[in-house]
C-alpha cells in the first residue's frame, strides 16, 4: 500500500509543481490528499488488471483498454499547479 501511495505522490508532485520538488507544508491541501488515494487505488487495482488489447469472450472483438488514466486526476488538480508552462 505504501509503494502505490508513494508513486500517486510522485504523480501529484509533478504535476502540480513541475520541477520534482515535493510538499513540504502540512497539512496537504484536501484535494491533493483526495487525488492521492484514488490515484493509489488506480494503481494496486492495476496490478490485477490487463492493458493493451484485451479479448472479451472468446468470439469477441478485441478491445482497446484506456491509456491515460492520468488526465481525470490532471484536471482535479488544476487549481493546485503552480505553473503552467508555456504552449
Amino acid at each position: 500500500m505504501e509503494r502505490v501511495l508513494e508513486a500517486a505522490a510522485f504523480e501529484i508532485n509533478s504535476e502540480c509543481l513541475g520541477d520534482g520538488t515535493v510538499w513540504f507544508g502540512t497539512p496537504y491541501p484536501a484535494l491533493a490528499v483526495e487525488v492521492n488515494i484514488e490515484r493509489a487505488v488506480e494503481h494496486w487495482q492495476q496490478q490485477e488488471s490487463a492493458f493493451g488489447i484485451v479479448g472479451l469472450g472468446i468470439d469477441s472483438v478485441p478491445v482497446t483498454t484506456a491509456r491515460d488514466s492520468w488526465g481525470r486526476h490532471a484536471h482535479k488538480l488544476a487549481p493546485l499547479k503552480d505553473t503552467w508552462g508555456i504552449a
